[in-house]
């Protein structure tokens, strides 16, 4: 259930509730996948798109964004999520590599978007 709380679309905005929407092109639950296109709408114009580089359910995905003005200053950002199962749910690894005009900065922001997704994960009892 990690899995599709970290892609299904109506899920995601529960996992990360400073998404307003998310967009998936050609999303079906069968097609939504490896070449898929999403758009995150974070509310006041705030829009990330992200294409999906890898896709290996239930254990993971990559992404990364095909927006050259990132919206919130990134350049080359991809985003790597690893889930491995263990006997009393999972083990959840987030990381993403980009380049900043202030690294340390998006850097923190991104660690504490992470971990409150993590709350909400835990929460939503996934």
């Amino acid at each position: 259930m990690v899995f599709e709380a970290l892609t299904d679309p109506a899920l995601m905005c529960r996992t990360f509730p400073w998404m307003h929407h998310v967009d998936v092109n050609n999303y079906t639950a069968d097609v939504f996948g490896l070449g898929s296109t999403r758009r995150c709408n974070f509310g006041n114009g705030l829009v990330l798109e992200e294409r999906i580089v890898g896709w290996v359910p239930p254990c993971g995905y990559a992404y990364c964004s095909t927006d050259f003005n990132h919206p919130f200053g990134m350049r080359g950002h991809v985003g790597t999520v690893d889930i491995v199962p263990t006997a009393t749910g999972c083990i959840l690894t987030m990381k993403h590599y980009f380049d900043h005009s202030n690294p340390a900065a998006m850097r923190d922001k991104l660690q504490e978007s992470m971990q409150a997704a993590v709350r909400n994960l835990a929460v939503m009892q996934v």
